[in-house]
Order: C-alpha cells, then structure tokens, then sequence
C-alpha cells in the first residue's frame, strides 16, 4: 500500500509509517473512493494527536499497539 495522502512516510513513535497503519484499519471498513480517503485522513490526524498524548508509561503498550486499538474502535 502506498501513500495516498502525505509526500513520504510519517514516523510516529515506533510507528515507522502511520499513513500505512491507518489505511490497513480504513481497509476493513470496506469503503470506497471519497469515504475512504476521508476515513484515512481523520485516521492520520487522530493518530497524530494521539502522539502528542502517549506516554510509555500507557499501561506498557508500544505506540503502535496503543494506536492500533483505539484507530480501530
């Protein structure tokens, strides 16, 4: 899966590519064109602000899983 939306990859964390993450979660939502490039953008844009929160301390979760299970709720 490529880029669809950023002009390379946007590390987060441990999360060395999270437009990619985010499009793999999108991905199950079965959704096409419009609504799944706007699922993905507000994916990446929650993940973000999910960075500027995260501590280690979490509950021990790395970023990625932390990411994961919340992107994916």
């Amino acid at each position: 899966m490529g880029a669809l939306f950023l002009n390379g990859k946007l590390a987060l964390h441990d999360v060395k590519d999270i437009e990619g993450l985010c499009i793999r979660i999108a991905a199950k939502q079965r959704l096409q064109g419009e609504e799944f490039e706007d699922l993905v953008a507000y994916l990446v844009s929650t993940a973000w602000e999910l960075s500027e929160r995260y501590e280690r301390g979490d509950g021990g979760l790395r970023f990625g899983s932390y990411a994961y299970r919340i992107l994916s709720q």
